[in-house]
């Protein structure tokens, strides 16, 4: 069972990392699984995973941009909500602000998914085409 996990954790790394060190990361998890030290090789395994995916794709650095983007329209809102006021009926103008927000921010996350799959799918699919190309 874990050496399944593990092998799956391992298909989750981009693919030209796969290629390169994917049968060495296996032999080492085999030799720890002998000796009963294979629990440490599985954060590493994740942190590795984390780091390829993270660190070295181009696309993250959406991700802070997006969250300050919505910190921003937040803390827009939350001043035009917490300013002081005459005495009228505002709440419905408050709530408008708090809908605005919260719709600007799923609008941001999910064209942030979106992107985000649209790339990854394609990375994949001009992985398998160069690896037909090389078989053929």
């Amino acid at each position: 069972m874990k050496r399944l996990l593990y092998e799956w954790l391992l298909r989750l790394h981009p693919a030209g990392f796969r290629d390169r060190f994917a049968d060495e990361m296996m032999l080492n998890f085999e030799e720890a699984e002998q000796s009963k030290m294979a629990a440490g090789l599985f954060g590493d395994c994740v942190v590795s995973l984390l780091r390829q995916w993270l660190l070295r794709w181009g696309w993250w650095k959406l991700v802070p941009a997006i969250f300050c983007a919505c910190l921003q329209v937040m803390a827009l809102s939350l001043h035009v909500h917490l300013r002081p006021r005459p005495f009228t009926a505002n709440a419905p103008v408050s709530l408008g602000y708090l809908v605005m927000t919260v719709a600007a921010m799923t609008v941001l996350v999910t064209v942030m998914t979106a992107i985000c799959v649209r790339n990854f799918t394609a990375r994949r699919l001009d992985g398998r085409s160069r690896t037909k190309r090389s078989a053929a």
